[in-house]
């Protein structure tokens, strides 16, 4: 199965489930007679939530298995790939919305659980971003001193010629000419 009607099928019970979560906080609050804890897009959205988090924690387990595991034959990752994992996600996601659904009760405290959710994956995105912050610093820094090694930092300020026909890597071949950073600015403006 393509990745693309697998995201269409997912959002599509979500969707669902949401709706239905939405409906029983209703019913559920009617029958007992009781207030419900949260509003009722709350439960919807709780239900949502556990329609997307299983399927979302098999994919993550996935990756890093079929990631480790490169000498498999092809035609078995292949199978798993398109058939199985597809079918995995989904059974996951309508086990994870089954058990969203009978959890709700009037009492429960939807919103606290909503918002811990979100604080975990706004956590997450911001541990991602530093650490490819991180990671470019470093690129760049490694780049950087290798650069300067072939080039001598003085000429590179002071140098009032620019050939950029040195040759930087082993593979390269170039007379040695000048890197100086003043014809740069000098062109520009």
């Amino acid at each position: 199965m393509s990745t693309l009607p697998l995201i269409i099928v997912l959002l599509a019970m979500c969707a669902v489930g949401y709706w239905f979560g939405s409906k029983k906080a209703l019913q559920t609050s009617a029958q007992s007679g009781k207030v419900l804890g949260s509003r009722p897009h709350q439960f919807g959205i709780y239900v949502a939530i556990w329609g997307i988090l299983p399927p979302l924690a098999l994919l993550a387990i996935w990756a890093v298995f079929s990631s480790l595991s490169d000498t498999v034959s092809g035609g078995i990752v292949y199978q798993i790939n398109t058939v199985v994992i597809p079918a995995l996600i989904l059974v996951s996601a309508a086990g994870g919305l089954y058990f969203g659904i009978q959890k709700i009760t009037p009492s429960l405290r939807t919103r606290i659980l909503i918002e811990r959710v979100v604080l975990s994956v706004l956590v997450l995105a911001s541990t991602i971003s530093v650490f490819t912050t991180i990671g470019i610093v470093f690129s760049l820094l490694f780049e950087t001193v290798n650069f300067f090694e072939k080039v001598p930092l003085l000429e590179f300020l002071t140098g009032l010629n620019w050939s950029p026909q040195t040759a930087l890597r082993a593979d390269q071949v170039a007379p040695q000419a000048p890197l100086g950073r003043f014809p740069c600015f000098w062109e520009r403006y």
